[in-house]
């Protein structure tokens, strides 16, 4: 749905609906997406390094997952059946739009430009990779970008986005 409403400008999209699709496709679409063929013909072991359960945090520790086990012990109560995996166990999706805003930021922030680009794009990121840097790390980029378009300001954001990513003056 989203590529075929992609014609125009800005990707034919506006933002509240991209916005929308993103979210869904983060809370359920992904969980209900199959594997592709290719990546499910590759086995457990291929792709165990792949999945975020595996994953260790910043310090080389076991996942909170791991850690988990570890603490509780299996649960004996239920027998669980494995599920297929999904795309959703694989990836993690985000949102990038032209006039991407960020709620409870004043219209003008520069902040904002830290999720926009050209067209509407969804970035799939490895959940592993994600689960490696651990929470600090991704809060200490968001928290230096924020920093850094802040102290730039508004106007010189908006002048070099419009430069040098949308190819104007």
């Amino acid at each position: 749905e989203l590529v075929a409403g992609a014609g125009g400008p800005r990707g034919g999209v506006d933002f509240a609906r991209f916005h929308e699709m993103v979210v869904a496709l983060e809370e359920q679409g992904m969980w209900e997406m199959p594997l592709p063929a290719w990546i499910a013909d590759l086995g457990g072991g291929a792709l165990a390094p792949l999945l975020a359960e595996g994953a260790t945090d910043e310090a080389g520790g076991a996942s909170f997952e791991a850690a988990w086990e570890r603490d509780t012990g299996p649960d004996d109560d239920e027998e669980e059946e494995e599920e297929p995996l999904t795309l959703g166990d694989l990836v993690t999706a985000a949102g990038f739009h032209p006039d991407w805003t960020f709620r409870g930021e004043a219209p003008d922030a520069a902040v904002h430009f830290e999720k926009r680009s050209p067209l509407p794009t969804i970035s799939l990121v490895l959940s592993s990779g994600i689960a490696r840097a651990g929470a600090a790390a991704t809060a200490k980029i968001a928290s230096e970008n924020e920093a850094i378009l802040t102290g730039m300001g508004p106007k010189e954001v908006s002048r070099l986005y419009r430069r040098e990513v949308r190819g104007r003056s």
